[in-house]
């Protein structure tokens, strides 16, 4: 079985075009991926946030109901 080197060029051809193909698949997921992880980057910067807020105010309402009990505490002595 003879191979001609029309034959060659050709598939050479063909898996060029492959190739040129699944780089540039590789490309698009690869900026895809880069783009997922920054709305995950700036979802746990939302979270930080939410949760910086959350522990705060929780902490503050805290020590507003130690303050009342402590208030009654005085005022019962």
């Amino acid at each position: 079985m003879a191979i001609s080197v029309e034959a060659i060029l050709s598939d050479a051809r063909k898996l060029v075009l492959r190739l040129k193909e699944h780089d540039n698949s590789a490309d698009c997921l690869i900026a895809r991926m880069q783009s997922l992880q920054k709305q995950l980057e700036a979802m746990k910067q939302v979270h930080i946030l939410y949760s910086v807020a959350f522990t705060y105010k929780y902490y503050k309402d805290l020590i507003h109901e130690y303050r009342k009990v402590s208030d009654i505490m005085h005022t019962c002595v």
